[in-house]
């Protein structure tokens, strides 16, 4: 038995076809422009970090013996390169919890200094929202921190 096709069958099939693949494009565009962004967005936080002045405030920071008073590290070391790499963390800590960057990336960028600063410094944070009535002002690094814990501990 012979099967018969209308044109308006075949026309059908066609444009729904086009559909299909056109939707399947834009899905892999919306993916595609994800990375390019995520990228751009990882190498401007990255780049920050390659200048001399931010090289310098890094080592500092971590070769510091941190006292446990806030007064007493301001006062010993003022607040320079603590500021330059809390903010660092800080916006990684934003675009993570906006989930704006992948968290393999933010692993692979940040995630030992994060560990290393988060505990080095932890009470020095406390205090300082103690201090300014603001609970969870450092939300974003210490989410930040807690995660790479989390991922470290699973390796």
């Amino acid at each position: 038995m012979p099967i018969v096709v209308d044109i308006q069958t075949v026309s059908i099939v066609i444009a729904s076809a086009s559909v299909a693949l056109a939707a399947i494009y834009y899905i892999w565009q919306i993916r595609h422009q994800n990375r390019i962004r995520q990228t751009e967005l990882i190498n401007a936080i990255y780049s920050s970090t390659r200048t001399r002045e931010f090289q310098e405030a890094y080592e500092k920071i971590y070769s510091r013996k941190i006292p446990t008073d806030l007064n007493e590290y301001k006062k010993q070391y003022g607040t320079t390169e603590f500021n330059m790499i809390t903010l660092l963390y800080d916006q990684a800590g934003i675009l993570f919890q906006k989930k704006l960057l992948d968290d393999e990336l933010i692993q692979y960028f940040f995630g030992d200094g994060v560990i290393r600063f988060w505990e080095a410094h932890k009470h020095m944070f406390e205090e300082e929202e103690k201090r300014l009535g603001k609970p969870h002002i450092w939300g974003a690094i210490e989410d930040l921190y807690n995660e790479m814990k989390k991922r470290k501990q699973k390796q």
